[in-house]
């Protein structure tokens, strides 16, 4: 598949693998270590073009660690690291990817420091037609993605099943040098409960988003490398920070 769909923040985040002319065998490695949150782990074989990418690949061994701790990491094809390990704020984190029929990829990520959402504030109901989403500047933090999500409590009459929360804002901010508090408008049309959530990004994910926007189409040398080397894709880091409103 050309594109793997990963949810930081609940939310969206979009993984695009990669095709070249010279197809060299590889890993594709995306790696997110989350504070407050699951962190996020993929591992599949590039292949070239004209074939789809969506070989997982089996008995890789993986190890996350930190100049105080090491944890090897159990990869069950899903998108959650299965594990106990603990992602700490201000921490620096390595990766070591290794498998049989494939170079090691290796990575490092400085995870962000953690931050405040100054408001709203948790609870706080909205009564006007847009909100202002404040919250402090975290140092190592390049990026903030901000997402809102809505939260029905209504019944599909047609499944007789919860109709499905979903996403309504997604935007992305960028301190400035200097800046110690951001600021994102939210439009507040769902009335009810609502889901807003802000995610401090590491220098690698900033880099593969910025990749990641700027890609050709399929066919030309797609090849993204953040925070990886001796393989293809994403090594970052974030920390999640969330808050439940109600929009009257």
């Amino acid at each position: 598949m050309r594109r793997i769909v990963v949810i930081i923040l609940l939310f969206c985040v979009g993984c695009k693998l990669s095709f070249e002319p010279t197809f060299v065998p590889e890993l594709n490695v995306f790696c997110v270590l989350l504070v407050n949150g699951k962190s996020k782990l993929i591992v599949v074989s590039s292949k070239p073009l004209g074939e789809t990418i969506n070989d997982t690949v089996k008995d890789a061994q993986i190890i996350i660690s930190s100049l105080t701790e090491a944890d090897t990491i159990t990869w069950n094809n899903g998108y959650n690291i299965d594990s106990n390990f603990v992602v700490e704020p201000c921490t620096q984190y390595f990766l070591h990817v290794e498998h049989d029929l494939y170079p090691t990829v290796i990575g490092t990520t400085l995870v962000p420091d953690t931050f405040t959402i100054i408001s709203p504030a948790d609870g706080d109901t909205i009564e006007e037609d847009y909100m202002i989403l404040m919250f402090s500047i975290a140092q190592n933090a390049v990026l903030y993605e901000i997402a809102g999500r809505y939260i029905p409590d209504t019944i599909n009459p047609d499944t007789t099943m919860p109709d499905t929360p979903f996403t309504y804002f997604y935007a992305l901010y960028k301190p400035l040098k200097g800046d110690t508090i951001g600021k994102v408008v939210i439009p507040a049309e769902l009335k009810g409960e609502n889901l807003l959530a802000a995610c401090a990004v590491d220098t690698n994910f900033f880099e593969y988003l910025r990749q990641w926007h700027s890609m050709p189409q399929i066919g030309e040398d797609n090849r993204i490398h953040a925070g990886v080397h001796g393989g293809i894709g994403l090594f970052g880091s974030g920390v999640l920070q969330f808050r439940k409103i109600y929009i009257k």
